[in-house]
């Protein structure tokens, strides 16, 4: 029978270092013009891996080949062993299996090539663990491009890799062997880098891909890099302590540089460094932080400033001057930068409202309803939790500033339509019934957008607010002329007979409602509904 079963790549090498080992180049030559010749016959598989054949020469011979074991195959030629019919019939074999011949013909020069580059590659590795060893050791005293010097020596058995996450974990995996016990904060500080090296490899695809044509990260390695943007920023939540590790600064300076030029350069994974940025202040504020720090790092940002064309980086670039104005208590330049920032982009929220944070915790409320009152008309309400923690920090400040509030409701009404639900809640929590229904007037609401309970509170404290909301909705239903608008209007009708009994206004009810019957009378749907709603009999 022919051969049926497809030949796996593990099974080709072994072809291909087979024939190497047991078949000189002329023997190889000869059986390849035999294969040519078509002098092959009745190829059939014997067993899984066993071949038989037949091969015309100076007569047919019997070829018998197990592939798995060559030395002990034969042919019932004199030579009878490794012979150039034996050599066709495996040609013939690697031809039926789709196969190319010529690795095969050239089968011990591809192996002398992979003995010598399996050599180098075995020399190299040596050198690169040698290396790692001594880079190792000095880990304790070293700066930060050490440190990526020997993240380097690491991670390039896996240059060639996907850029995913199983990419990730070999990196961070081999790092980390190697890493040393360290101090807490070197500890850290350390783990950081590493991952910070990672997400740089994340954006650079292997050399044997087609993706880096592209701008963005293929979804794969864009869950890698995620799952590593997690791992990364919980390394934030415990600060090191500086009295227990006085030689840390200056790593931080250095790790501090690269964040920052990451996050200036055009990248796909730039928005990230950007976090990681504003979140390694945390790290460095107050405790490594000084006035020369603060004045350092603004003249870097400045000048880096000079040579950026991108806006989103531009603005990146603004908002960090801006908190170190901050830092320096000079809030009016900060605010200025920030309205700049905002001029030629949309302001990453949560640098803005971590700075609400440090003056929250510090109980510094004037300065907080300051900078609520000038940076708040710059944020984009329309992001995912921004008006609610904007409304959180105002309350907090109001409460301990009480003349801060007009400020509040100023500000509050400048996020509308935005975060109209934020506005409407702080006037509720605060009895502020008037603007409230002013608000709902304005904006067109429906009352059966509510719950009735959810009126409870307004129609105990100012029932008579609800008399102008009920009344223009009853009669936006009628004029929709349809039975579902004749149903809503008999169940707010009903809700405005129970208001005026509990105004005690029963008299004026009853003007109105007969006024309305009467102004209705030729729509029978209405009039039927009225019945169903027992309002007329």
């Amino acid at each position: 029978m022919a051969p049926s079963e497809a030949m796996n790549d593990d099974r080709w090498s072994m072809l291909v270092q087979g024939m190497a080992e047991h078949f000189g180049d002329v023997t190889i030559s000869r059986g390849f013009q035999y294969f040519k010749q078509g002098r092959v016959k009745k190829l059939a598989m014997a067993g899984p891996d066993r071949i038989e054949a037949e091969v015309d020469g100076t007569k047919r011979y019997r070829v018998g080949i197990r592939l798995d074991d060559i030395a002990s195959s034969g042919c019932s030629c004199p030579v009878q062993r490794s012979c150039k019919h034996m050599a066709a019939v495996l040609l013939a074999y690697a031809h039926m299996q789709g196969r190319p011949v010529h690795p095969l013909m050239n089968a011990r020069s591809a192996a002398l090539l992979i003995r010598q580059e399996a050599k180098a590659v075995s020399r190299f590795d040596s050198d690169r663990k040698l290396k790692i060893k001594e880079l190792a050791a000095r880990i304790h005293e070293a700066n930060i491009a050490v440190w990526r010097e020997m993240f380097e020596l690491n991670t390039q058995l896996f240059a060639d890799m996907t850029r995913n996450s199983d990419y990730v974990k070999r990196c961070l995996g081999a790092i980390f062997q190697a890493k040393p016990p360290l101090p807490f904060g070197s500890d850290r500080l350390f783990k950081l880098n590493a991952f910070l090296f990672v997400l740089e490899r994340l954006a650079e695809q292997p050399a044997n891909s087609f993706a880096d044509l592209f701008s963005h990260l293929g979804y794969f390695t864009h869950l890698a890099a995620s799952e590593l943007h997690q791992a990364a920023v919980r390394l934030f939540e415990e600060r090191p302590d500086p009295a227990d590790e006085p030689e840390l600064r200056p790593r931080l300076e250095e790790t501090l540089d690269l964040l920052r030029r990451q996050m200036l350069t055009e990248s796909p994974v730039r928005t990230y460094f950007a976090d990681y940025y504003f979140l390694f202040w945390n790290w460095l504020y107050p405790h490594f932080c000084d006035q020369d720090l603060y004045r350092e790092e603004l003249r870097r940002l400045e000048a880096a400033a000079s040579g950026l064309t991108e806006a989103p980086l531009r603005v990146l670039c603004l908002v960090a001057q801006s908190r170190m104005h901050f830092f320096l208590s000079d809030d009016r330049k900060a605010w200025k930068l920030l309205r700049t920032a905002s001029e030629s982009g949309s302001l990453p929220a949560d640098a803005v409202l971590d700075l609400f944070s440090r003056l929250s915790r510090a109980q510094d409320w004037p300065r907080l309803a300051a900078w609520l009152t000038e940076t708040g008309p710059l944020l984009d309400m329309r992001q995912r939790g921004v008006p609610d923690r904007y409304s959180e920090f105002w309350n907090a400040a109001v409460r301990h500033v009480p003349e801060a509030e007009p400020r509040m409701w100023e500000m509050l009404e400048l996020t509308l339509p935005a975060a109209s639900r934020i506005y409407e809640e702080n006037l509720r929590s605060r009895g502020k019934w008037r603007e409230w229904m002013d608000l709902q007037l304005s904006l067109g609401r429906e009352p059966l957008e509510y719950r009735a309970s959810e009126l409870q509170e307004l129609e105990k404290q100012a029932p008579e607010m609800l008399l102008p909301f009920y009344h223009q909705a009853v009669e936006r239903y009628v004029l929709l002329k349809n039975r579902d608008g004749y149903k809503a209007a008999v169940k707010l009708l009903k809700r405005l007979s129970r208001l005026y009994k509990k105004l005690k206004r029963e008299a004026r009810w009853e003007r109105f409602f007969s006024a309305f019957v009467e102004r209705h009378s030729r729509l029978r749907a209405l009039q039927e509904e009225l019945r169903k709603g027992k309002l007329i009999s």
